[in-house]
């Protein structure tokens, strides 16, 4: 991973509820220098970044109880203007557009290639800077 890009100290949020996805994502981004909190809900996702400064959400589509439709439909209607970028199972084009329509910036379907997520977090995070 040498040439991965660096998101030095970018405020990075993981929310899955499947805990191997949310901990290889956190440690991947972890090691391009990102400052990571993970949340295994939409409802901790949505606590966290009311208290917490979150330049950048990483998440599921299908979690139990608020899917991340429902978590980034809140947060945009909240007015919050951090990147989105949902990573899902989910692969069909309705699927896709909804996410897009909902206020994700990007989609990348699982299984995911962690560098292109890494580098696609850098180019959009460097784009709103």
């Amino acid at each position: 991973m040498n040439s991965i890009a660096s998101l030095r100290d970018v405020r990075i949020l993981v929310v899955d509820d499947d805990q191997e996805s949310q901990l290889l994502f956190a440690e991947v981004l972890s090691y391009t220098g990102a400052i990571v909190s993970t949340a295994s809900s939409g409802m901790e996702a949505l606590s966290l970044i009311g208290t917490t400064v979150i330049d950048v959400l990483v998440s599921d589509l299908a979690m139990p109880s608020m899917s991340g439709f429902e978590v980034i439909r809140r947060l945009r209607a909240e007015s919050w203007s951090g990147l989105a970028i949902t990573v899902s199972a989910y692969c069909r084009e309705k699927d896709v557009q909804e996410s897009l329509e909902s206020g994700f910036d990007d989609y990348f379907p699982k299984p995911v290639n962690i560098v292109e997520l890494v580098e696609r977090i850098a180019a959009l995070h460097k784009s709103v800077k």
